[in-house]
């Protein structure tokens, strides 16, 4: 079992039973995932019905064929099938065809434990070499793939939906055994404390890592270049230092190693005391999907409950797509438009607020 946000769901082996709910995962994975990349109606055009005997097929076993689903209770929330790879373009003994979860399901570790079965069933027949391709725009499933360390071979425009082509990314996994195992090492226990002195250096090292991967399409490479770790460290260390009282800086830790951070205290643009805000919150990029970010959103929310702040509020960059659908996902809501001056520049900014911590805690 796989804790998920208070909620248990397990992975097995797929069965031609599984396929309506496959179906419905699929659809509604593209119909998010998706609708800024294909016309509407190629998307509404979509049929459950068909693509439910398609899958029925697919979940079938022979012909080395694959296939895994997630399931809460008896509802199918994530499902990842392939087989032998399907044209000389795409290299090694196996490829995953199909890899889709419930967008409110996403970020809670169900596609990693979806790779991570049907890794493990591959390297138990002695197949080693794992292909895939993705929609290059679909940038969510790139940064997915990217950070289960698989190794960008090129790209091709491929069918898609309805016949249309789009250009797709194939990753690879050279040893799918090792793959595994490196990525349980990274789910070791996460323990989620408030951060120390000696964390500053750690935190620095995140927010400079995070920064360079979610932001290198929105701020000039030289500014990210540009960021130094000793600097950004004596800043953290003075953040920690002064993290008494109303404010509070909270780290996740694995195996010793800073991997995520947040900070927080009350709303900086507010004079009410029970308005509370989580001022940063960075999780590595080799570590985000596994729940960390939610887990140091949950702890931040309750410290301001203690504090006896019943308002949240997280402010985050406009054009940062992942991390505004992160924010919704766990109940916020967009509200005001702001402006963060970085290095000169103007970047618009959102805030997601939460205006009753209490029942939101009840309720999550």
């Amino acid at each position: 079992m796989t804790e998920g946000a208070g909620i248990d769901f397990k992975v097995r082996a797929g069965t031609p039973g599984d396929a309506r709910g496959a179906a419905k995962v699929q659809l509604e994975g593209w119909r998010s995932a998706y609708r800024e990349i294909f016309p509407v109606e190629v998307l509404a055009q979509a049929d459950e019905t068909a693509a439910t005997i398609k899958w029925q097929k697919r979940l079938a076993a022979g012909d080395g064929r694959f296939a895994h689903v997630a399931v809460v209770g008896s509802e199918v929330i994530g499902v990842i099938a392939g087989g032998p790879p399907r044209d000389v373009s795409t290299p090694g003994d196996a490829e995953v065809y199909s890899l889709y979860v419930f967008s409110w399901w996403r970020g809670r570790g169900v596609g990693e434990s979806l790779m991570s079965a049907a890794f493990s069933a591959l390297a138990a027949q002695g197949r080693k070499r794992v292909s895939l391709w993705a929609l290059t725009e679909a940038e969510g499933a790139q940064r997915f793939y990217r950070r289960l360390d698989g190794i960008e071979q090129g790209k091709a425009d491929r069918p898609a939906l309805a016949g249309l082509m789009r250009s797709s990314t194939l990753f690879r996994w050279d040893d799918a055994a090792a793959s595994v195992e490196a990525w349980r090492v990274r789910r070791l226990a996460v323990e989620i404390r408030h951060a120390e002195l000696e964390d500053a250096a750690g935190i620095a090292r995140v927010q400079i890592d995070t920064w360079r991967d979610a932001y290198r399409r929105i701020m000039p490479p030289r500014l990210l270049e540009e960021m130094n770790d000793i600097r950004i460290a004596a800043f953290w260390a003075q953040v920690i230092a002064d993290a008494h009282g109303r404010s509070f800086c909270f780290v996740a830790s694995v195996a010793e190693r800073v991997v995520g951070f947040a900070s927080g205290g009350p709303r900086q643009q507010a004079s009410e005391q029970g308005r509370g805000e989580v001022y940063a919150l960075y999780v590595l990029p080799g570590f985000q999907g596994r729940g960390i970010g939610r887990r140091l959103v949950v702890t931040s929310f309750e410290r301001m409950l203690e504090l006896g702040m019943t308002e949240g509020r997280i402010w985050t960059l406009r054009e940062n797509a992942p991390a505004r659908g992160f924010y919704q996902r766990i109940g916020g809501t967009q509200t005001e438009n702001g402006y963060n001056d970085i290095g000169g520049i103007r970047y618009p900014e959102v805030a997601f607020d939460w205006p009753d911590l209490r029942q939101w805690k009840e309720t999550r």
